[in-house]
């Protein structure tokens, strides 16, 4: 799949946009997740890398599963301050992605 330039997504957690360029504790990643994007959603997959590999991954069509699907308890018990989470999201043709950074704060 080749991304399509401009396509978009923003990650949302209880209908919240996240910032992409902040860093985040677990616990604040907690919620109902979803995404504004470009283009019509499929995929979603979700890696916790830790010193560029990935260490654990999910992968999530859009719809009712994405919709029940909590970051935090998903990450809890792996994710560790310093790692990041990182975004593949798909539909159609186009592509986007995106990490966040986990800390301690």
């Amino acid at each position: 799949m080749q991304p399509i330039e401009g396509a978009t997504a923003k990650l949302l957690i209880n209908g919240k946009v996240i910032p992409i360029t902040n860093c985040y504790p677990i616990k604040e990643l907690a919620g109902k997740v979803s995404f504004e994007t470009s283009f019509q959603l499929e995929e979603v997959r979700f890696y916790i890398v830790r010193k560029n590999r990935p260490v654990k991954a999910v992968t999530l069509e859009g719809g009712s599963s994405l919709e029940t699907f909590d970051l935090s308890k998903w990450a809890e018990g792996t994710a560790e301050a310093g790692d990041r989470i990182a975004m593949q999201i798909m539909g159609g043709n186009q592509e986007a992605s995106a990490s966040l950074n986990l800390c301690d704060k």
